[in-house]
């Protein structure tokens, strides 16, 4: 009875969207194309602090649309070359609700009473092999990796340094439960091979990593630096802490999320994701990280020492997309 209820749930989902549920971030920017709530730009475009400052001026633009950088200036010819997201969700309730799996032009109030109602559902996620999984079309291990090969931009003047990972899907697990939590947390470039992963005091993946040192054990991790913006909407929420939040993300679509086991690690990361870091922090490798320009407009804490993520291998779409936060006054 239950599982022909999450059925019949799932169906009303379809029924409301009035469309299948968004697969990828590549579906996701083709829906909010097909909305006018989308600008490419083809020219390069530099991503140290030039991708930042287009953005800033567009979020204060009503409409405010997303913004797809092409090209990255200087990364043209680049063994990876990205393109970048940037002003993902914004000030529109339009995205915000194509994002959870609503129609677009949903009353607020309404957009509001559905997304409370999803999330008391779980719906856990489906494996799939990796020859299934998009974000496995290509792999580097090894000395193959250079992260120096992805445009990750620096957002503003004085930040510390290059981020990735401002709008992601980090992913831990629970070394005494072993369930996996999602979570949105920067990442800032620290080689070509390893990235600074800055955690709020009690979020779950700082959790994680303390009690993996406490046994002086050293923890995997993994990333998805390009990803449907539901994963977003979901990490940067509060859950209980028994429960995955891919589970919660399939509450929102109304099917399972699909997931797919990692290479060098033993977690299970986004299929559809656009490119997946693993890697492992060592007990009590930490690395200076920040300063970096945040949301209420003015840089938060100083310099300070974060975990510090070796990074083990590297999977990716061809021309992949990454996903960015700009950290700044609203609505940006």
């Amino acid at each position: 009875m239950a599982k022909l209820e999450k059925i019949a749930k799932s169906e009303q989902v379809r029924e409301s969207s009035g469309k299948r549920p968004i697969e990828d971030l590549r579906d996701w920017i083709q829906r909010v194309g097909e909305l006018g709530e989308l600008i490419r730009i083809e020219q390069p475009v530099d991503c140290v602090e030039e991708m930042s400052a287009i953005t800033y001026l567009l979020a204060k633009q009503s409409p405010s649309p997303a913004v797809l950088f092409e090209k990255a200036k200087g990364y043209e010819n680049s063994p990876i070359a990205a393109r970048l997201l940037w002003n993902i969700l914004g000030p529109s309730l339009r995205r915000i609700a194509l994002t959870l799996e609503e129609p677009p032009d949903t009353p607020t109030v309404e957009l509001i009473r559905r997304v409370k109602d999803k999330l008391k559902e779980r719906v856990p996620p489906r494996e799939v092999a990796r020859n299934q999984a998009p974000c496995f079309e290509h792999t580097l291990t090894g000395e193959e990796i250079d992260l120096n090969q992805l445009p990750i931009p620096k957002h503003w003047p004085l930040d510390g340094g290059r981020y990735a990972g401002t709008a992601d899907a980090v992913i831990t697990r629970d070394p005494d439960t072993g369930y996996l939590n999602v979570g949105t947390y920067r990442m800032m470039l620290q080689g070509k091979n390893q990235v600074g992963l800055y955690l709020s005091p009690g979020k779950d993946a700082r959790l994680h990593i303390t009690r993996a040192w406490q046994r002086g054990e050293p923890i995997d991790v993994a990333a998805a630096w390009g990803i449907d913006p539901l994963f977003m909407v979901i990490g940067s929420q509060t859950f209980a802490k028994n429960v995955s939040e891919y589970e919660y993300a399939g509450g929102v679509k109304g099917e399972p999320v699909s997931v797919v086991r990692g290479v060098t690690t033993d977690l299970l990361i986004p299929a559809n994701a656009e490119l997946v870091i693993e890697g492992t922090i060592r007990p009590n490798s930490v690395k200076s990280e920040g300063p970096f320009g945040e949301f209420p407009g003015y840089y938060g804490r100083p310099e300070a020492g974060c975990p510090l993520v070796d990074v083990t291998a590297v999977h990716y779409r061809s021309k992949p997309i990454l996903t960015n936060a700009l950290m700044a006054d609203y609505p940006s």
